[in-house]
């Protein structure tokens, strides 16, 4: 049997495939024997037959298995030996590679060391492990039953068939996103050396007005790379509306690994795009770069109270325009004052506190 789990990336992937999961009596790829084993044949991304069978295994079940997969000696008895149910499930293979999920280091040697037990030849299958994919994407190894909750999959809870398709789905799921991430990459083209350069955005949520893609090409436009899913290498995550609880649950477990910050879309907007002074962790991005559309779908008030807040800053500023015209006009003050003390002594107090309100007013 040969490998290609870790020399092919998902791109290599054969669309056409079976998919199969064992459950055992334990852990021991030389001691335990299978007692399920569960296969569905895709055709071309597509369910098209599944194959499921229980194992009249001549090895005693462990407590600690049935506690797992809930199979008990009556469920297995009568069912196919183990060298028929193999002899079966080959048949249904038949030339199709398989895949299976972390079946490199469990399902493929226990159904190798099954086999040779049982004096059954596997034929040279080339196999994969879709586990592989998920450790690339996401950067570490995650759990099947993880990974259908990212996906939004219902997991199989460790009965064969209902595992195998399980991966299937994920698998589908996880070609998906990256001939997306590709795709896009290919629309957006090599990001701009800018501002955000550096910085690794996911956004997660939706947006009516600008929409997610809206936000996805300014911030590559400012040089961030994009992601869709959070992995060792985010360094920002940005909540939209109704985001996915799985990211955010993501950047929470990485935090105190990478400092990966979850960023509010208004705090995302004044820091990072607007450029309104937080100096760690946002590269501050002026605003004449570029100016982000109003969300005016989703948070109308947060807009109104941004526009007010940039409002009353404008009349502030209006308002130190007349100090030059102040200067001016203490300073002619001065000039008679000095004329007038001449004849009485009064307006030089006054001229003090003028040359007083010129050295230390407002410059």
């Amino acid at each position: 049997m040969s490998y290609g789990s870790s020399q092919f990336p998902i791109e290599k992937y054969p669309t056409s495939y079976v998919v199969f999961d064992l459950e055992t009596t334990g852990l021991s790829c030389e001691s335990d024997g299978i007692l399920q084993i569960g296969a569905i044949r895709i055709v071309d991304g597509l369910e098209e037959q599944s194959f499921a069978t229980y194992v009249d295994t001549d090895v005693p079940l462990s407590p600690e298995a049935q506690r797992v997969n809930g199979i008990t000696r009556s469920m297995v008895s009568g069912s196919p030996k183990t060298d028929e149910a193999i002899r079966r499930f080959i048949d249904f293979v038949g030339d199709f590679p398989i895949v299976g999920y972390n079946s490199d280091s469990f399902d493929v040697p226990m159904l190798q060391s099954n086999a040779r037990r049982h004096g059954v030849k596997l034929p040279e299958w080339k196999a994969f492990d879709c586990m592989s994919v998920a450790k690339s994407m996401f950067g570490y190894r995650r759990k099947l039953k993880d990974l259908c909750h990212d996906y939004g999959i219902s997991p199989g809870g460790h009965d064969a068939l209902a595992d195998a398709r399980a991966t299937w789905l994920c698998l589908e799921a996880m070609r998906k996103n990256i001939i997306a991430t590709t795709e896009r990459a290919a629309v957006f083209g090599t990001p701009h050396d800018g501002p955000l350069t550096g910085c690794s955005i996911v956004f997660t949520g939706r947006f009516q007005s600008p929409s997610v893609h809206d936000l996805m090409m300014q911030a590559h436009q400012l040089g961030a790379a994009l992601q869709d899913r959070v992995t060792l290498k985010t360094t920002h995550l940005v909540v939209l509306d109704n985001p996915g609880d799985s990211k955010i649950k993501k950047a929470q477990e990485y935090k105190s690994r990478t400092n990966v910050e979850i960023v509010p879309y208004d705090d995302y907007a004044e820091n990072m795009v607007r450029g309104l002074g937080r100096q760690q962790p946002f590269k501050v991005v002026h605003q004449d770069m570029l100016e982000l559309p109003t969300n005016e779908a989703a948070g109308s008030t947060g807009g109104s109270a941004s526009h007010s807040k940039g409002s009353l800053g404008d009349a502030a500023g209006e308002s130190t325009n007349i100090w030059p015209l102040v200067k001016i006009v203490l300073i002619v003050a001065l000039v008679a004052l000095a004329i007038y003390a001449l004849v009485t002594w009064w307006p030089i107090i006054v001229a003090i506190l003028i040359v007083l309100a010129l050295l230390f007013g407002k410059k």
